[in-house]
């Protein structure tokens, strides 16, 4: 049994209907955490249901959420609608993401589009709502400062390599210290 450092505290999951999201699902929910496992459209609701339904079956705690985290208005109403049911958001794992690989030449603007819109735009719209969240609550006792856990290093290395990484390093940890501070 592992333990429950995370008991009480409630994680928002991005793309938890399959691969490394499933995964941190499960994990986050086994160190007690309840997980709001995020799906992107109704094909993968039944994916979703079925990683909540394990961690019920293993003991936690976990509900599934539609939303395209490229769309800014359903990712403001998960934070809302999350918030409301449960009290805050803790930490974010802002997993979701699509590789569309194409010839430049062959890609079109949709795939283009669909790329960007969840794998940056979104990671951006998740983020500012989870730390709008921490802000807005503030330090609590017995409750986590607020944390967002974020897969962006294939996207600095792709972006503008060799200094993308060190850019992109130092100002996301400057925005994780300000959140933190609350400045």
């Amino acid at each position: 049994m592992t333990e429950q450092v995370l008991k009480g505290q409630i994680a928002i999951v991005t793309g938890a209907s399959s691969g490394i999201g499933t995964g941190c699902a499960k994990a986050l929910a086994r160190a007690g955490a309840t997980v709001v496992v995020n799906y992107p459209f109704d094909g993968a609701a039944a994916a979703a249901q079925a990683v909540a339904d394990e961690i019920k079956n293993d003991g936690g705690a976990a509900i599934i959420y539609k939303c395209d985290v490229s769309k800014e208005n359903e990712v403001i109403r998960m934070f809302e609608d999350t918030v409301k049911q449960f009290g805050t958001v803790d930490i974010l794992v802002n997993n979701a993401g699509v590789q569309k690989d194409a010839p430049l030449l062959d890609m079109t603007i949709d795939q283009w589009n669909t790329v960007i819109g969840i794998n940056l735009t979104g990671q951006f719209l998740c983020a500012r709502e989870a730390i709008r969240e921490f802000l807005r609550r503030g330090v609590q006792p017995r409750r986590s400062r607020g944390r967002c856990i974020a897969w962006l290093r294939y996207m600095a290395k792709h972006l503008d390599p060799p200094c993308g990484r060190l850019r992109r390093g130092r100002a996301c940890g400057s925005h994780v210290q300000d959140a933190e501070s609350g400045r």
